[in-house]
């Protein structure tokens, strides 16, 4: 079975970028399977695209250096016309432009696409409903990452070719992973509690209660964030006003040990206003943390017990949840426990073979 997973820029660090990674080499190393990824855009980073070809031997093709471009949608032509037997297709435009695509050059193609938000602007206007209904329509079966994205999902496209494959890690990968000296990085001492939170700085992924969660905190509780974005400068400028915890919050941008970094912290915390089904979570679990999310859609319907909640940008009830596991040590590791066995429930193991069904399913199908 030949497989094209499809994508608008693929590089390092972003959420759905990281599935196709995993998805992709676990896909590789199933013995009827040949992936290879297309990048709609041409990475900025080139060394990664040919690290994955080195390690793993999955080809990275890049389809232009813009984005959004009439020229993309012939240029697709070479891929929907070549023997693939699956294009699988991430986030939008790449949703559009494939879909387009097999309507002007082949009909027959059996496309399927990863619906991996829970929400998105286009569903506001009753217009862009409509036209999205027809894109996801071509497809041949849409997976949504969670229940919440399946529900809201058919609620706008009225379609009954959705089903639900959440989003995996390799467990293994990150208990094998060394765990970092990072209070020594950071020069802090033994006493120190680090609470850190993993994801861009960006409208939606809501630093500053927990930002103002450690105005309520102990002294020896630091923060530390990692990621960037359009909004990191602001979040930094805000911090630095603040003198009562300029010192205890630590930005370390965007880092490529941050498996290593989460195993070096006491707690991790998601402070969003929605989620559709988080890497970051995945990742915090498979780290043996507790795991402190705010109580919104695609976290506490995902998680359920395996977390603990506050109200979305309530920062004295983030700080409560944080006191309350850094001074109840049976708490502290019920919840430990309970996020790895969490994370094992969606080892990529699992995940992969969740598609490589469904891949099976829609071939016999087009048969």
């Amino acid at each position: 079975m030949k497989i094209l997973q499809v994508i608008n820029n693929f590089s390092r660090g972003g959420g759905a970028e990281k599935v196709v990674f995993d998805l992709a080499i676990a896909l590789s190393c199933h013995p009827n399977i040949e992936v290879s990824i297309l990048s709609i855009q041409k990475p900025s980073d080139g060394e990664y695209v040919e690290e994955i070809k080195k390690k793993y031997g999955i080809n990275t093709f890049c389809l232009s250096n813009r984005l959004k471009s009439f020229r993309n949608l012939f240029a697709l032509k070479e891929y929907l016309c070549d023997d693939y037997d699956i294009i699988h297709v991430h986030l939008f435009p790449a949703l559009y432009y494939i879909s387009i695509a097999k309507m002007l050059f082949n009909p027959h193609a059996t496309i399927v696409y990863t619906e991996h938000s829970t929400k998105n602007k286009r569903r506001t206007k009753w217009i862009f409903r409509m036209i999205d209904r027809f894109i996801y329509s071509r497809y041949n079966m849409v997976a949504a990452i969670s229940s919440q994205v399946e529900n809201n999902l058919r609620n706008a496209i009225k379609s009954n070719k959705i089903v639900v494959i959440n989003n995996g890690i390799f467990v293994k990968q990150i208990l094998d992973s060394p765990q970092l000296d990072l209070k020594r990085e950071l020069s802090l001492s033994e006493n120190v509690s680090l609470v850190t939170m993993v994801a861009r700085f960006v409208k939606g992924k809501d630093y500053y209660t927990l930002f103002d969660s450690l105005m309520l905190l102990p002294n020896n509780v630091h923060v530390v964030c990692v990621g960037n974005g359009l909004l990191f400068d602001a979040a930094v400028e805000y911090v630095t006003r603040n003198d009562i915890i300029s010192d205890r919050v630590h930005f370390l941008g965007l880092r490529q040990d941050v498996v290593s970094i989460l195993k070096a912290s006491d707690i991790i915390v998601l402070s969003s206003e929605h989620e559709g089904f988080s890497i970051a979570m995945l990742e915090a679990m498979a780290s043996q943390k507790p795991f402190v999310a705010s109580e919104v859609e695609g976290l506490k319907d995902v998680a359920l017990d395996a977390a603990i909640y506050f109200p979305y940008q309530n920062s004295s009830v983030l700080a409560e949840r944080i006191i309350a596991l850094l001074n109840d040590s049976n708490l502290y590791y019920s919840m430990a426990s309970k996020s790895i066995q969490f994370a094992y429930k969606h080892d990529m193991s699992v995940i992969m073979e969740k598609y490589y069904n469904l891949y099976v399913e829609q071939l016999s199908i087009k048969k």
